[in-house]
Protein backbone atom coordinates (compact mmCIF):
# COMPACT_ATOMS: atom_id res chain seq x y z
CA UNK A 1 0.00 0.00 0.00
CA UNK A 2 0.73 3.49 -0.76
CA UNK A 3 1.93 5.24 2.27
CA UNK A 4 -0.76 8.14 3.13
CA UNK A 5 0.17 11.69 3.80
CA UNK A 6 0.42 12.70 7.42
CA UNK A 7 -3.11 14.40 8.12
CA UNK A 8 -2.67 18.08 9.02
CA UNK A 9 -5.33 19.33 11.97
CA UNK A 10 -6.23 22.51 11.73
CA UNK A 11 -5.76 23.25 15.37
CA UNK A 12 -2.54 20.66 15.78
CA UNK A 13 -0.48 24.17 15.60
CA UNK A 14 -2.52 27.42 16.90
CA UNK A 15 -1.77 30.43 14.37
CA UNK A 16 -2.32 34.01 14.59
CA UNK A 17 -4.97 35.58 12.96
CA UNK A 18 -3.10 37.37 10.22
CA UNK A 19 -2.72 33.53 8.96
CA UNK A 20 -6.77 33.84 8.73
CA UNK A 21 -7.92 34.31 5.14
CA UNK A 22 -9.22 37.87 5.44
CA UNK A 23 -12.82 38.62 3.87
CA UNK A 24 -12.86 41.79 5.18
CA UNK A 25 -10.34 44.94 5.32
CA UNK A 26 -12.37 46.79 8.04
CA UNK A 27 -11.77 46.14 11.55
CA UNK A 28 -15.42 46.29 13.14
CA UNK A 29 -17.43 45.09 9.52
CA UNK A 30 -17.56 41.70 8.91
CA UNK A 31 -18.29 39.71 5.92
CA UNK A 32 -20.81 36.58 7.09
CA UNK A 33 -23.95 35.96 6.81
CA UNK A 34 -24.31 34.31 10.62
CA UNK A 35 -22.97 34.97 13.71
CA UNK A 36 -22.43 32.38 16.85
CA UNK A 37 -25.51 31.83 18.94
CA UNK A 38 -23.15 31.58 22.01
CA UNK A 39 -19.30 32.24 21.74
CA UNK A 40 -17.00 30.69 24.70
CA UNK A 41 -13.71 33.03 25.74
CA UNK A 42 -10.80 31.27 26.77
CA UNK A 43 -8.44 34.25 27.78
CA UNK A 44 -5.35 32.80 28.61
CA UNK A 45 -1.83 34.54 28.47
CA UNK A 46 -2.18 37.00 31.27
CA UNK A 47 0.47 36.52 33.07
CA UNK A 48 3.00 35.53 30.15
CA UNK A 49 1.92 39.34 29.01
CA UNK A 50 3.03 40.57 31.34
CA UNK A 51 6.75 38.49 31.36
CA UNK A 52 6.84 38.93 28.11
CA UNK A 53 7.01 34.96 26.95
CA UNK A 54 6.39 34.53 23.31
CA UNK A 55 4.08 31.89 22.82
CA UNK A 56 6.07 29.21 22.11
CA UNK A 57 8.44 28.79 24.84
CA UNK A 58 7.39 26.90 27.90
CA UNK A 59 5.51 29.04 30.22
CA UNK A 60 7.20 30.31 33.63
CA UNK A 61 4.87 30.45 36.97
CA UNK A 62 5.04 32.78 38.88
CA UNK A 63 6.81 31.94 42.62
CA UNK A 64 3.90 31.07 45.09
CA UNK A 65 4.98 33.69 47.55
CA UNK A 66 5.80 36.54 45.57
CA UNK A 67 3.66 38.71 43.84
CA UNK A 68 3.76 40.00 40.26
CA UNK A 69 5.14 44.08 39.98
CA UNK A 70 1.34 45.12 39.07
CA UNK A 71 -2.12 43.19 38.57
CA UNK A 72 -1.33 40.55 35.27
CA UNK A 73 -5.47 40.33 34.84
CA UNK A 74 -5.93 44.19 34.88
CA UNK A 75 -5.18 44.81 31.04
CA UNK A 76 -6.60 41.33 30.46
CA UNK A 77 -10.06 42.29 32.31
CA UNK A 78 -9.97 45.69 29.90
CA UNK A 79 -9.44 43.37 27.33
CA UNK A 80 -13.00 41.66 28.81
CA UNK A 81 -14.69 44.48 28.85
CA UNK A 82 -13.93 45.94 24.66
CA UNK A 83 -14.91 42.04 23.25
CA UNK A 84 -17.97 42.05 24.88
CA UNK A 85 -18.97 45.33 23.77
CA UNK A 86 -18.26 44.43 20.53
CA UNK A 87 -19.58 41.65 20.34
CA UNK A 88 -22.59 42.96 21.24
CA UNK A 89 -22.56 45.49 18.80
CA UNK A 90 -22.37 42.85 15.72
CA UNK A 91 -25.41 42.44 13.59
CA UNK A 92 -25.14 39.81 11.06
CA UNK A 93 -27.14 40.42 7.77
CA UNK A 94 -30.12 38.21 8.73
CA UNK A 95 -30.29 39.83 11.51
CA UNK A 96 -28.70 37.35 13.69
CA UNK A 97 -27.07 38.59 17.12
CA UNK A 98 -24.68 36.89 19.57
CA UNK A 99 -26.93 35.95 22.01
CA UNK A 100 -24.36 34.74 25.01
CA UNK A 101 -20.68 34.82 25.93
CA UNK A 102 -19.24 32.53 28.18
CA UNK A 103 -15.96 33.96 29.50
CA UNK A 104 -13.38 31.28 31.76
CA UNK A 105 -12.32 34.26 33.89
CA UNK A 106 -11.38 31.50 37.35
CA UNK A 107 -10.89 27.61 36.77
CA UNK A 108 -11.26 25.72 40.37
CA UNK A 109 -8.16 24.68 39.38
CA UNK A 110 -6.66 28.11 39.35
CA UNK A 111 -8.23 28.65 42.80
CA UNK A 112 -7.12 25.89 44.16
CA UNK A 113 -3.45 25.57 42.77
CA UNK A 114 -1.99 29.29 42.77
CA UNK A 115 -1.79 31.60 45.82
CA UNK A 116 -4.38 33.61 46.98
CA UNK A 117 -3.36 36.96 45.74
CA UNK A 118 -4.43 35.04 42.25
CA UNK A 119 -8.20 35.19 43.13
CA UNK A 120 -7.93 38.62 44.40
CA UNK A 121 -6.61 39.92 41.70
CA UNK A 122 -8.87 37.99 39.15
CA UNK A 123 -11.76 38.86 41.11
CA UNK A 124 -11.09 42.71 41.90
CA UNK A 125 -10.60 43.03 38.12
CA UNK A 126 -13.30 40.85 36.55
CA UNK A 127 -15.81 42.83 39.55
CA UNK A 128 -14.70 46.63 37.91
CA UNK A 129 -15.55 45.56 34.45
CA UNK A 130 -18.53 43.76 35.27
CA UNK A 131 -20.02 46.92 36.89
CA UNK A 132 -18.84 48.86 33.59
CA UNK A 133 -20.54 46.68 31.50
CA UNK A 134 -23.60 46.38 33.13
CA UNK A 135 -23.50 50.28 33.44
CA UNK A 136 -23.00 51.09 29.70
CA UNK A 137 -24.99 47.67 28.28
CA UNK A 138 -27.92 48.04 30.46
CA UNK A 139 -29.87 45.20 28.33
CA UNK A 140 -26.75 42.78 29.24
CA UNK A 141 -27.41 40.40 31.64
CA UNK A 142 -24.27 39.04 34.02
CA UNK A 143 -24.51 36.13 35.85
CA UNK A 144 -21.74 34.22 37.83
CA UNK A 145 -21.33 30.28 37.71
CA UNK A 146 -19.33 28.44 39.58
CA UNK A 147 -18.57 27.44 43.31
CA UNK A 148 -19.06 31.01 44.59
CA UNK A 149 -19.16 29.82 48.13
CA UNK A 150 -16.01 31.02 48.95
CA UNK A 151 -15.51 34.22 47.03
CA UNK A 152 -18.47 35.98 48.79
CA UNK A 153 -16.93 37.50 51.34
CA UNK A 154 -14.05 38.40 49.38
CA UNK A 155 -13.54 42.21 49.06
CA UNK A 156 -14.64 44.26 45.98
CA UNK A 157 -14.50 47.63 46.48
CA UNK A 158 -15.14 50.13 43.76
CA UNK A 159 -15.06 54.16 43.74
CA UNK A 160 -18.55 54.36 41.60
CA UNK A 161 -20.01 52.02 43.94
CA UNK A 162 -18.52 52.28 47.78
CA UNK A 163 -21.49 50.84 49.11
CA UNK A 164 -20.03 47.49 47.25
CA UNK A 165 -18.18 45.75 49.91
CA UNK A 166 -17.58 42.27 49.12
CA UNK A 167 -18.03 39.88 45.87
CA UNK A 168 -21.54 39.36 47.36
CA UNK A 169 -22.75 42.70 47.12
CA UNK A 170 -21.22 42.86 43.88
CA UNK A 171 -23.70 39.60 42.88
CA UNK A 172 -26.75 40.95 44.23
CA UNK A 173 -26.29 44.87 43.16
CA UNK A 174 -25.83 42.80 39.53
CA UNK A 175 -29.01 40.63 40.50
CA UNK A 176 -31.11 44.13 41.56
CA UNK A 177 -30.29 45.67 37.94
CA UNK A 178 -31.19 42.78 36.11
CA UNK A 179 -32.67 43.44 32.90
CA UNK A 180 -36.06 42.31 32.24
CA UNK A 181 -35.49 41.70 28.59
CA UNK A 182 -31.89 40.94 27.79
CA UNK A 183 -30.28 41.33 24.44
CA UNK A 184 -27.28 39.53 25.34
CA UNK A 185 -25.97 37.53 28.69
CA UNK A 186 -22.65 37.39 29.86
CA UNK A 187 -21.66 33.91 32.31
CA UNK A 188 -18.55 34.71 34.46
CA UNK A 189 -16.87 31.57 35.34
CA UNK A 190 -15.41 32.15 38.53
CA UNK A 191 -14.00 29.09 40.54
CA UNK A 192 -15.50 26.57 37.92
CA UNK A 193 -15.04 23.27 36.92
CA UNK A 194 -16.59 21.51 33.89
CA UNK A 195 -15.80 18.10 35.53
CA UNK A 196 -17.52 18.84 38.87
CA UNK A 197 -20.41 20.00 37.18
CA UNK A 198 -20.64 16.60 35.25
CA UNK A 199 -20.16 14.59 37.87
CA UNK A 200 -23.10 16.23 39.93
CA UNK A 201 -24.98 16.93 37.21
CA UNK A 202 -25.26 13.22 36.09
CA UNK A 203 -24.18 11.39 39.51
CA UNK A 204 -26.00 13.56 42.50
CA UNK A 205 -28.36 15.56 42.73
CA UNK A 206 -28.11 16.90 46.41
CA UNK A 207 -24.49 17.81 46.88
CA UNK A 208 -23.12 21.40 46.30
CA UNK A 209 -22.54 22.29 42.83
CA UNK A 210 -18.83 23.37 42.01
CA UNK A 211 -20.77 24.61 38.58
CA UNK A 212 -24.11 24.45 36.83
CA UNK A 213 -24.79 23.18 33.48
CA UNK A 214 -25.49 25.96 31.59
CA UNK A 215 -28.93 25.92 29.57
CA UNK A 216 -27.05 26.57 26.06
CA UNK A 217 -24.61 25.19 23.52
CA UNK A 218 -21.49 26.76 22.70
CA UNK A 219 -20.98 27.55 19.04
CA UNK A 220 -17.59 28.73 18.78
CA UNK A 221 -14.44 28.46 21.29
CA UNK A 222 -11.44 31.25 21.11
CA UNK A 223 -8.64 30.62 23.18
CA UNK A 224 -6.03 33.08 23.28
CA UNK A 225 -1.96 32.33 24.16
CA UNK A 226 -1.13 30.17 21.89
CA UNK A 227 -2.27 26.95 23.23
CA UNK A 228 -5.27 24.76 22.05
CA UNK A 229 -7.29 22.65 24.89
CA UNK A 230 -10.39 22.97 26.88
CA UNK A 231 -8.60 22.95 30.39
CA UNK A 232 -12.50 22.00 31.59
CA UNK A 233 -13.81 24.16 30.21
CA UNK A 234 -18.08 23.28 29.89
CA UNK A 235 -17.41 19.77 28.70
CA UNK A 236 -21.41 19.33 28.55
CA UNK A 237 -21.85 22.64 26.54
CA UNK A 238 -18.75 22.47 24.20
CA UNK A 239 -19.33 19.20 22.36
CA UNK A 240 -20.03 20.76 18.74
CA UNK A 241 -18.02 24.05 19.09
CA UNK A 242 -15.69 25.24 16.97
CA UNK A 243 -12.36 25.63 18.48
CA UNK A 244 -9.58 28.73 17.37
CA UNK A 245 -6.67 29.12 19.07
CA UNK A 246 -4.41 32.09 18.48
CA UNK A 247 -1.11 33.17 19.22
CA UNK A 248 -1.61 36.41 20.90
CA UNK A 249 -2.34 36.94 24.59
CA UNK A 250 -5.36 37.63 25.76
CA UNK A 251 -4.36 41.31 26.52
CA UNK A 252 -3.43 41.96 22.88
CA UNK A 253 -6.33 40.61 21.34
CA UNK A 254 -8.59 43.18 19.71
CA UNK A 255 -11.45 43.28 18.05
CA UNK A 256 -9.96 42.46 14.80
CA UNK A 257 -8.85 39.44 15.80
CA UNK A 258 -12.12 38.32 17.16
CA UNK A 259 -13.79 39.38 13.78
CA UNK A 260 -11.15 37.33 12.03
CA UNK A 261 -12.52 33.89 14.18
CA UNK A 262 -16.03 34.81 13.97
CA UNK A 263 -15.26 34.63 10.08
CA UNK A 264 -13.27 31.52 9.90
CA UNK A 265 -16.31 30.05 12.00
CA UNK A 266 -18.61 31.31 9.35
CA UNK A 267 -16.64 29.57 7.03
CA UNK A 268 -15.88 26.08 8.39
CA UNK A 269 -19.05 23.26 7.57
CA UNK A 270 -20.85 22.33 10.98
CA UNK A 271 -22.30 18.49 9.99
CA UNK A 272 -23.09 17.82 13.39
CA UNK A 273 -22.76 14.08 12.42
CA UNK A 274 -24.74 14.54 9.22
Amino acid sequence: LAQLPTPVCPLSTPFSSNQIKKTTQSKYNLKTTSLPNTIGLIPDGNIRHLTGQPPTTKRTTLPSQTSPPQNPYSLGSSTMSKIITYLSSLRSPTGSLVHNIVIYALSHDNYTKRPPSTTLSVLSSVSKRCLEISSAQPTTSIKFIGDLTPLLPLPCSSPTHPNLRNFKDLKNYLNSTEPSNPTMTLYVLLNYSGKKSLENYYLTSNSPLISSVLPLSVSLIIRSGGECRLSDFCPLESGYAEIIAVEEMWPDVCEKVVGECIEEWGRRRKRRGG
